[in-house]
């Protein structure tokens, strides 16, 4: 397993089983504990994620799964990548990332990217453009000196190198060749990189 997957299930533990001592206990316990479910879900149903509908807190909080005993892992606690991971694990497929995560994410990088515009490189925001007979909204489109076009989305840290708009992934690849995506959690955690990486594969 390789350190970015195993990072993924230190983190998908302690989404699952919050209180839970820091370490391999995450994985050890939350195993035993998804082992005692009596049952798959059905898709449309949700009594495994009661409670988190009313929230509004952006990645986690003492409502939801923080608590004094696992302070020193908050800055790992996220409610709604853990509840997409949860999902991939009982229904498979790519389920939906949040769209208010992802708008403001999204937000977050242009502000940033916008504070570079020069005559290199410019952005905007949600551009509608045609593939075959589909017209899709592309979240962020940027162009170089020579006007070429790089699409710019999100992706999930679940699905890496997955555009998160249903949009761009129901477009066949060879129409999203120019697609860059990056990772929220780089954009949420070091917003200087990842602008960079757009910057790179721009320009």
């Amino acid at each position: 397993m390789g350190s970015r997957s195993r990072k993924l299930l230190d983190v998908a533990a302690a989404t699952a089983a919050p209180r839970l001592r820091a370490g391999s206990a995450h994985r050890r316990q939350a195993g035993r504990h998804v082992s005692r479910a009596p049952r798959r879900p059905s898709r449309g149903h949700d009594s495994w994620r009661t409670g988190w509908q009313d929230l509004n807190c952006d990645t986690s909080c003492y409502r939801c799964l923080r608590s004094y005993r696992n302070k020193i892992e908050h800055r790992l606690l996220d409610r709604k990548l853990g509840e997409q991971l949860l999902r991939h694990a009982l229904f498979g497929g790519y389920p939906d990332y949040p769209a208010d995560r992802t708008e403001s994410s999204l937000a977050l990088l242009y502000g940033d990217l916008a504070r570079h515009m020069s005559d290199q490189f410019s952005a905007v925001r949600n551009v509608r453009r045609r593939v075959g007979t589909r017209e899709i909204v592309v979240p962020i489109i940027s162009r170089n000196s020579n006007g070429a076009e790089t699409w710019i989305d999100l992706s999930s840290p679940v699905a890496p190198d997955v555009a998160v708009s249903a949009d761009l992934r129901a477009v066949s690849s060879s129409a999203t060749a120019r697609l860059q995506c990056v990772d929220d959690l780089l954009v949420r955690r070091n917003l200087p990189a990842a602008v960079q990486q757009v910057l790179d594969a721009v320009l």
